[in-house]
């Protein structure tokens, strides 16, 4: 069992890998595609590059994500990925100009649209679905572990709870 992202769960399956996501902590990615001031509209993005910091990594996920929501096909619409290096760095190459655009956190995303540069999707605000950090696990260790894992679950949901009940404080 591994306490993990929802992107590597998906990567691992999509090498092959027998791997079930038993919880996630939401469903939502809060990050936004940003784009240069001159980009105003999805068709923009037309024959543009986006940073990434890996190829098949989370930004580029979510890039993609962003992408399909907005009606584009990185193929069709001669989209290109580079990596950029991490977050930082990539936003960086944006307000240099080397990109066109990219899928930054919520603080990096602030800061750009400070100095005029576009949300163009907000996935936080789509009906886009993602898991996030959570419980993954191999299908073989879930069939022959499974109390450990409805044990391991149990324990994940009642800390939640617990520092759910913290924020709200005392009665």
């Amino acid at each position: 069992m591994a306490f993990t992202s929802g992107v590597s769960v998906l990567g691992a399956a999509a090498q092959g890998i027998d791997i079930r996501i038993l919880s996630s902590i939401s469903d939502r990615v809060n990050w936004k595609l940003m784009t240069s001031p001159a980009i105003t509209r999805p068709q923009d993005l037309r024959g543009k590059t986006l940073g990434v910091q890996s190829i098949v990594g989370s930004t580029w996920m979510y890039s993609v994500l962003a992408l399909e929501h907005l009606g584009i096909n990185p193929v069709r619409d001669a989209i290109s990925f580079i990596p950029t290096g991490d977050p930082v760095t990539t936003a960086q190459a944006l307000e240099a100009g080397r990109i066109d655009a990219a899928a930054l956190d919520p603080a990096l995303s602030r800061r750009l649209a400070n100095r005029n540069f576009r949300v163009l999707a907000d996935l936080a605000q789509t009906p886009v679905a993602f898991p996030g950090l959570g419980i993954g696990v191999r299908r073989s260790y879930l069939a022959a572990h499974s109390v450990d894992a409805e044990n391991v679950i149990m324990a994940l949901v009642e800390s939640l709870a617990f520092v759910v009940m913290l924020r709200l404080g005392p009665e």
